[in-house]
């Protein structure tokens, strides 16, 4: 996930301009283009807005993050009667 410091804006904008540049670059050539994705927290304001004054355009893809504190014990799964593992 791409995470939107305001410490140096311009090597953050230098390194949106490079990450675009090495998928344009690896994308001549190729069957279909390549894509750059990036992400970032709907909330991030920021973040957005750099992306967005580099040519990035908002999609209706939505990314779920799920975590899990390592300090509890995970739990033995229980598998459907039909299934085993091997």
């Amino acid at each position: 996930m791409f995470e939107y410091r305001q410490a140096n804006p311009d090597l953050q904008a230098e390194m949106v301009r490079w990450g675009a540049e090495c998928v344009k670059l690896k994308s001549h050539g190729a069957e279909e283009p390549l894509t750059c994705d990036v992400s970032c927290r709907e909330e991030d304001s920021d973040c957005i807005a750099l992306l967005e004054q580099h040519g990035f355009v908002r999609q209706p893809v939505r990314s779920l993050h799920l975590a899990r504190p390592l300090y509890e014990s995970i739990p033995q799964p229980t598998l459907p009667a039909d299934l085993s593992v091997r």
